[in-house]
């Protein structure tokens, strides 16, 4: 819609065969990205996203509540496992386990606090968006548009 790539910290954390890069391959493959003039990074990686929060001048957090995240993780595994999504990278099949419902689960609880903390405290010079339903989704893309037309 913007014209502008989109990557997906999934394709650069994840090598083939569902291997983790390590923080400092991470980093460097992030780097990439934010030295281009205009990037949109879908994701979290709490390790490097300091230089991204720095950089940014857009933040978009989906507060989503915990039981539609898990229905659209199901939902999503059930239309490509076994396949690779364009937003996991080569090699990595899309899969699901407990341990990744449970992060979902735990998310509001465990991480929600500390990254929106992390944004706001990181982040005094972007547009931070907070969206917590569809509602805002679709508010937030017609804003979008209506800039873009």
């Amino acid at each position: 819609m913007l014209q502008i790539e989109v990557v997906h910290m999934d394709t650069l954390f994840w090598k083939p065969g569902w291997l983790q890069s390590t923080p400092e391959e991470l980093l460097a493959k992030q780097e990439i990205h934010l030295k281009k003039s205009s990037w949109i990074i879908e994701g979290n990686y709490s390790s490097v996203w300091e230089k991204r929060l720095k950089t940014a001048d857009t933040v978009i957090f989906l507060d989503m509540n915990r039981y539609l995240c898990i229905y659209r993780a199901l939902k999503r595994w059930m239309k490509y496992r076994g396949t690779i999504r364009e937003d996991l990278g080569p090699g990595c099949p899309d899969r699901m386990n407990i341990e990744f419902l449970s992060y979902i689960w735990q998310f509001p609880n465990q991480r929600r606090d500390k990254i929106i903390k992390n944004t706001f405290d990181q982040c005094r010079h972007a547009q931070i968006f907070l969206i917590k339903n569809k509602q805002g989704t679709d508010k937030l893309v017609n804003q979008i548009i209506s800039l873009n037309t």
